[in-house]
């Protein structure tokens, strides 16, 4: 007889305070002993299995449990696992990986509507990963961006002005990255 694991992924929001757990989709789960091993994607659709997953058909063992999603810190566990037991483990994944900043002049003038462009540096100024406009703080959030990796981030008065601000970063997985851009002074 075999063993089933089954369970549904959560992910704690890209907030400040970390925000609660919601359920996630597409996030890979492995199980895998010295002789077997398997591997699901958690359900993204329909809405009411979001982040649901089951692997059946287990042999009884010793398993390494591991969860992955692009952008957030992996986490595993070790299961032992009977002959018809059914497991149920809902792992909470860390927050993912977010940037967030301000848009101002050396001496703090605040850019609000501002555009702020994310750009791959692999791909840089070619394709741009992501688009956001800051708050009436001349703050922004690119929430859920994908780590560790290395980004360009741009600020420009509109879309298609030419960038008045440019900052390189290296990202990591669940890092809440702070970058602020800093522009120059009208006329200056």
């Amino acid at each position: 007889s075999t063993a089933v694991v089954r369970g549904t992924v959560s992910q704690r929001g890209a907030t400040l305070n970390g925000g609660n757990p919601i359920k996630t989709g597409e996030v890979q789960i492995n199980l895998v002993s010295g002789t077997s091993s398997f591997a699901v994607t958690s359900a993204s659709k329909p809405d009411d299995r979001l982040g649901q997953f089951e692997i059946d058909g287990v042999p009884p063992g010793t398993y390494t449990l591991s969860v992955n999603r692009r952008g957030t810190s992996p986490t595993s566990t070790i299961v032992t696992l009977g002959a018809g037991e059914v497991r149920v483990y809902n792992p909470v994944l860390a927050a993912p990986a977010s940037i967030s900043g301000v848009v101002a002049t050396a001496d703090g003038q605040l850019r609000p509507g501002w555009v702020v462009q994310l750009y791959l540096a692999s791909q840089y100024p070619t394709v741009i990963t992501r688009t956001v406009t800051t708050d009436s703080a001349g703050r922004y959030l690119l929430a859920d961006v994908d780590a560790p990796q290395s980004y360009v981030i741009e600020a420009r008065p509109t879309a298609s002005a030419a960038a008045q601000g440019s900052v390189t970063r290296q990202i990591n997985a669940s890092e809440q990255l702070s970058v602020d851009i800093p522009v120059p002074n009208p006329g200056g």
